[in-house]
């Protein structure tokens, strides 16, 4: 291939969006890249949304910032958050904003259908669980409480199929979006007949299923760039795949451990072979391979919002390094966007015990970076009865690319070695690789990184959080099992 040819890699978060070109080895063109940040609505009644025209035009942006370059794009990808709901009218026009995989307003609706339906029959066929971050739950939840709009539905759709709408006129999905909904047979690679039936709603109301390529900007795009006019567009992944694959955890031997906006541990797996264990959700990246894992709602957006509502300074973050491990008497339930792996309870809130006029902030946002690590902790234990102890864990996002501390406080709650990947944008660079792969460039089966740094693991430290891990446990225990969750 030549020099002069390049791949355009997108990722679309949930507070930024980016865009960079990659070279046909699949490293990063560094001068070419591009990223606004943005903030999602959050409502006092657990509702988080946004308008999915400004999201449009915000990666639009980010494309158009890369628009004068001296390379030839071969082709595009995307990578995009999971869980996201969009209704459509019958001229593809949005009635609702993006409703969020952290949308929390149906969790009621999630709960209902726990009581009506057999959950381990619908996890086991669509990897997902009843609840409020999956599209049969939300779907339900809108036409109980906003029967006009659901009246005018015509589609439903995630943030990526609305994207490529409007660049090509064609309303379908991938493989990768379609498993994360709810309503995706994962053995099958189709929608789930026996699960639309039982919410009542018709298979005409669902994107077209294809991880075909897109080759057609319609007009308008044609026009605007010229140089992407006759790229190959990819169909959109999810980001937390992009992120493992971006981490070179091609295979259940390396888990990935993201914490971005959210957090989750995750395992590539080349099988078609079921899999199934209730704290976890599996999904799909195309035919031939899955990913399992469990995720939080809450990581660095937890430390944002911290160090905003305790106005917490530069000078104390640094300081957190300095207070010894669980020393500040503090127990905390990170949940503030109710919870997924391992109990999936999406009434759960946030608890904040053992606070005491001594109490610093400094002490506070230390007990909140162990809490994030020791529920990291709860589904290392789940993945591990799945499938093993891993061979390596590597350690990526933002987040943690830019916390040291936080590393090393997650590796003692695991009780082993975090490998820190040297990768940055670890969701844009497994989108590269897999343009790469589709491009038949490269094979998706060795490491194409530099060993990274090793945070080790310290044994006292990790006797520490197993006491603490088995303090926070309790604390959850007593608060779900009175139903004080639902008072608060």
């Amino acid at each position: 291939m030549s020099k002069t040819e390049a791949l355009l890699s997108i990722d679309i978060g949930s507070s930024s969006v980016r865009a960079l070109l990659f070279d046909v080895l699949g490293n990063p063109l560094e001068e070419f890249q591009s990223k606004a940040n943005y903030q999602m609505n959050h409502l006092s009644d657990g509702g988080v949304e946004v308008d999915p025209d400004f999201l449009f035009r915000l990666v639009i942006e980010q494309i158009d910032a890369l628009a004068v370059n001296p390379y030839n794009i071969l082709a595009v990808g995307v990578s995009t958050f999971w869980h996201s709901l969009i209704c459509l009218d019958k001229n593809y026009k949005p009635l609702t904003p993006l409703i969020s995989w952290n949308d929390t307003r149906s969790r009621e609706t999630a709960n209902s259908l726990k009581k009506k339906l057999d959950e381990i029959e619908f996890h086991k066929q669509t990897g997902c669980r009843f609840h409020a971050a999956y599209w049969p739950a939300k779907i339900l939840w809108l036409r109980a409480h906003q029967p006009e709009i659901f009246s005018k539905t015509c589609y439903f759709a995630s943030f990526s199929d609305y994207f490529y709408l409007k660049l090509f006129g064609q309303l379908r999905t991938s493989i990768s979006m379609a498993s994360a909904t709810g309503l995706f047979d994962q053995e099958q690679c189709c929608w789930s007949s026996r699960f639309l039936n039982l919410i009542d709603i018709d298979l005409a109301f669902l994107p077209e299923i294809s991880d075909n390529p897109y080759t057609r900007l319609v007009k308008e795009f044609q026009t605007k760039w010229p140089m992407l006019a006759k790229s190959s567009w990819y169909p959109a992944i999810g980001d937390g795949a992009a992120s493992s694959i971006g981490s070179d955890c091609f295979d259940s031997r390396k888990f990935t451990l993201m914490i971005g906006t959210s957090a989750a541990m995750r395992a590539i797996i080349n099988t078609n072979s079921p899999l199934f264990h209730p704290a976890l959700w599996s999904y799909r990246i195309d035919r031939q391979r899955r990913i399992v894992g469990g995720a939080l709602s809450n990581g660095g957006n937890l430390f944002a919002w911290m160090k905003e509502v305790f106005k917490i300074s530069e000078t104390e973050i640094d300081a957190v390094a300095q207070i010894a491990p669980d020393s500040h008497g503090l127990t905390i339930l990170p949940l503030f966007s109710g919870e997924r792996s391992p109990n999936w309870n999406d009434a759960a809130t946030a608890v904040f015990a053992g606070l005491r006029l001594s109490t610093t902030r400094t002490e506070i946002l230390r007990a909140g970076l162990e809490a994030v690590a020791l529920q990291i902790a709860l589904i290392y234990e789940e993945m591990k009865k799945l499938l093993g102890e891993p061979k390596e864990i590597i350690s990526t996002g933002g987040a943690l690319f830019h916390s040291k501390i936080w590393n090393q406080i997650i590796a003692d709650a695991l009780g082993k070695d975090l490998h820190i990947s040297p990768v940055s944008e670890a969701s844009c660079r497994g989108v590269a690789l897999l343009l790469l792969e589709n491009l038949k460039l490269i094979s998706l089966d060795k490491s194409y990184l530099e060993p990274s740094s090793v945070v080790s693991v310290t044994i006292l430290n990790h006797q520490l959080y197993k006491k603490a891990l088995l303090r926070q446990k309790t604390l959850y225990q007593a608060i779900a099992e009175n139903n004080f969750f639902l008072n608060i």
